[in-house]
């Protein structure tokens, strides 16, 4: 079977690994940050970035996400 979509992996000097790798693994790994990227805006993706930081300056810069959620976050 031919790939008429992208370029042969490497050829016959490649291992398994390495072809599953870029055959496989890599499109799906774009595929899903891809699908982030257009899920949540970048305020969403800052917020989940910062969790677990004890950076103040970074708590500060998520203070936007909250005054978004304020309604959601706050019962």
């Amino acid at each position: 079977m031919r790939s008429v979509y992208r370029t042969a992996a490497g050829g016959a000097e490649i291992s398994v690994e390495d072809y599953f790798s870029i055959s496989v693994y890599y499109p799906i790994l774009d595929n899903i940050v891809s699908d982030v990227e257009l899920r949540f805006g970048p305020t969403q993706r800052k917020a989940a970035m910062t969790i677990g930081t004890t950076d103040d300056e970074e708590w500060a810069q998520l203070q936007d996400a909250v005054n978004v959620y304020r309604d959601l976050i706050i019962t």
